[in-house]
């Protein structure tokens, strides 16, 4: 099954994609009605945020990558180590 975007249910309401986003998104610019209508058809068809895309477009992930030697697991244990366990 094909992952189900923005634009999908922007076809399917008759609204623009940037109607979409700002309702699911719960923009006060949009009236109540047209959110609701909006969640409930994402909701049926199990429309889900694509955290990758949400990433890009914030210019932020919140992610932070660590870097570890190889047989850094087979060290003594201490507090630093086991804060990575």
């Amino acid at each position: 099954m094909e992952k189900i975007t923005l634009k999908d249910i922007a076809a399917l309401t008759g609204y623009s994609v940037s109607t979409v986003s700002r309702s699911l998104n719960d923009n006060d610019r949009i009236p109540v009605e047209t959110r609701n209508e909006i969640k409930e058809i994402a909701k049926q068809l199990n429309y889900t945020i694509d955290i990758n895309a949400r990433n890009l477009s914030k210019k932020t992930s919140n992610t932070i990558g660590v870097f570890m030697q190889n047989d850094f697991f087979k060290l003594p244990h201490s507090t630093f180590t086991n804060i990575f366990w």
